[in-house]
């Protein structure tokens, strides 16, 4: 079996098995992949990390990650007129006078990847020490009440089993930086102790998960959860369920909407005599 989730999609997993069933059998040949267009919310979250990276000073153990011309070009549609390049540097500002400083006191190692028999990924900040992971996610609004928001902490997760396995440290410690990537006005920081009680028991959920994705019973049991997630998870697969389960109106009314008409003065508030 050589199909391995990845740490980014474990969140969007936990939300429906269909999609990792989708994303095996695109996998292994047995289904066709949807082609998708470039994301400029993506594209524009990308070139804010290697901003926000670079100008910290972090090191790419596995590689440069500069954003292509292509990102650049996608990512400017949200922003046109030149103002592309002025927002970058707003939200890495803005993100940047929250960033931890590295427990070890050395560079932030960048986008380093791990590639396990289980799960594989990309980790945004990793201490040199291994003891701290940290991930930027750039965002419109801030997350519900303000709060780290569960795909994201599957995630991180996931990046402390790769971490673990691969250099033989287990983390401590886990942030996320929530950025304004609208206007690059605030910043939300949320730290997690991945040693807690809670932590540990949610990496036992993580792994007997995992295990299930990778097993035969996924095609057997999987089933398709449609849901607000499909569209706010970015699912490649959504128009496939929709296609198939959700039926379409038969029906349509387009009528104009009533107008109220409301006396200008009601005849008991008109002044006697």
């Amino acid at each position: 079996m050589t199909w391995k989730p990845r740490s980014s999609s474990l969140g969007g997993y936990f939300n429906c098995d269909f999609r990792a069933a989708f994303d095996r059998a695109i996998a292994g040949g047995l289904l066709d992949e949807i082609p998708q267009e470039p994301s400029p919310y993506a594209d524009f979250g990308t070139c804010c990390h290697y901003k926000l990276q670079t100008s910290v000073g972090a090191t790419f153990p596995d590689g440069n990650h500069a954003p292509s011309p292509e990102q650049r070009a996608v990512a400017a549609s949200l922003h046109a007129d030149g103002k592309l390049d002025e927002m970058i540097d707003k939200v890495a500002h803005c993100a940047r006078a929250a960033l931890p400083v590295s427990p070890d006191g050395k560079p932030w190692l960048a986008e380093t990847e791990f590639k396990l028999p289980i799960i594989s990924g990309h980790i945004d900040f990793l201490s040199q020490d291994y003891s701290t992971i940290g991930d930027l996610k750039t965002t419109s609004r801030k997350p519900d009440h303000q709060r780290l928001k569960p795909e994201h902490l599957w995630q991180g997760i996931a990046y402390k089993i790769g971490v673990t396995r691969k250099f033989g440290v287990e983390p401590k410690n886990l942030w996320y930086l929530y950025a304004d990537s609208l206007r690059g006005q605030w910043a939300m920081l949320v730290n997690v102790d991945l040693h807690s009680p809670e932590m540990r028991e949610l990496e036992q959920h993580a792994l007997e998960y995992i295990k299930y994705l990778r097993s035969k019973r996924l095609f057997k049991e999987a089933r398709p959860r449609m849901g607000m997630h499909c569209s706010a998870g970015f699912c490649p697969h959504v128009s496939r369920c929709k296609d198939r389960f959700v039926p379409p109106s038969t029906t349509i009314i387009e009528a104009p909407a009533p107008v109220a008409t409301t006396p200008a003065v009601s005849n008991f508030l008109k002044p006697k005599g």
